[in-house]
């Protein structure tokens, strides 16, 4: 190779590359439009910032996260599978989540926690419903008609307040939509285990919109009670849990920055107090003489307020009224079967301001 060539392929690879940038620098655009994430906004700190300028530890399941998993039911099956979140058993001692080894369930369990009224180490908030112990283990969160669950794991006393020591599970719901919209599905399998959903949700004026979702659970018991003496009673073996979700969004055009939202939840679930196997367990048979059963009702009432003043302040504040109703059977009846009622009433003010983006000249 000469001294003229050198310089007349530095050339040609000049002229090769300068040729090419347009399309590189097109590809590279492409590439990143595709690639391009909606932002992830958290609201379970009380107020609403991206997942990246949140300093705690939190794992959130979105919109399509939920739609995309199969064979999952309710809440606690989708959280299962978040990293350091763990459901040792459904119901009854190690029923609610364990979150990075802290036991959400606290010191007692079943019937002794049901007596001894123990509180959750964990605040599970479902749409501004703080839910009590026995809803935690016992109830069954349908995952139908879910925007988000947030879960944060360590302790969330500044922001959730007292039992949250283990951290916090925050569920929303999809609200009201202007334009009309609808789903349903049905599933049928081994054990009569059947599901109906359906949601509908429009508007219902100018400034008023409605939604409602209805999902229907059950399925039989896998065991067989084969002991002669097992005793029946008033208790029930089977699971069954029925949602029914409404909700009203008001938007007056008369008043900007103004939001109204009225929410009411029916929550009904039955399940027993355990189900499980005596050998040899692959007969999946029983032999106790006994088995405790659990029917929980929940009626909610969430009235969501909102002013957004227009300088990156807004005014928050949410009634909520529960009506609970616990009943634990068994028989013999005088062995342990009560009823327990709860009414719980919260009001819950604060503001908040949006975080200032850009900078400034």
């Amino acid at each position: 190779m000469n001294g003229y060539e050198i310089p007349a392929r530095l050339g040609t690879v000049a002229i090769l590359a300068l040729a090419t940038a347009p399309v590189l620098a097109q590809d590279n655009q492409g590439m990143a439009e595709a690639l391009r994430l909606d932002e992830i906004v958290l609201t379970g700190e009380k107020q609403a910032r991206s997942i990246k300028d949140t300093a705690s530890s939190v794992a959130v399941l979105t919109t399509r996260d939920l739609e995309e998993s199969g064979g999952q039911d309710s809440i606690a099956d989708a959280a299962t599978g978040i990293a350091n979140v763990t459901y040792v058993a459904s119901g009854g001692q190690g029923g609610a989540p364990t979150i990075r080894g802290q036991d959400s369930e606290g010191p007692n369990s079943g019937a002794v926690a049901f007596f001894g009224g123990t509180a959750p180490r964990l605040a599970f908030n479902l749409d501004g419903h703080y839910l009590g112990y026995n809803e935690i283990v016992w109830g069954s969160q349908a995952l139908w008609d879910v925007e988000s669950i947030e879960v944060f794991r360590g302790p969330q006393t500044a922001t959730q307040g007292a039992n949250s020591i283990a951290g916090a599970i925050i569920v929303k719901t999809k609200d009201p939509t202007f334009q009309p919209q609808g789903a349903a599905q049905m599933e049928y399998g081994s054990h009569s285990r059947r599901r109906a959903s359906l949601m509908a949700s429009g508007p219902l004026s100018e400034d008023l919109a409605g939604r409602i979702a209805v999902d229907d659970w059950a399925r039989d018991n896998y065991i067989d009670y084969i002991n002669p003496a097992f005793a029946v009673g008033s208790t029930d073996r089977d699971h069954e849990s029925h949602t029914i979700r409404a909700k009203l969004l008001w938007q007056p055009q008369e008043i900007p920055g103004f939001q109204g939202k009225l929410t009411f939840l029916h929550g009904m679930t039955n399940r027993p107090n355990w189900e499980a196997a005596t050998e040899p367990y692959g007969d999946l048979e029983s032999a106790t003489a006994s088995n405790p059963s659990w029917r929980l009702r929940t009626n909610t009432t969430i009235l969501d307020l909102s002013h957004d003043f227009g300088n990156g302040w807004t005014l928050f504040n949410q009634l909520q009224y529960s009506d609970i109703r616990i009943k634990r059977s068994t028989e013999p009846v005088n062995s342990g079967t009560v009823v327990l009622d709860q009414d719980v009433t919260s009001n819950e003010t604060r503001p908040s301001a949006r975080p200032r983006t850009g900078s400034a000249a």
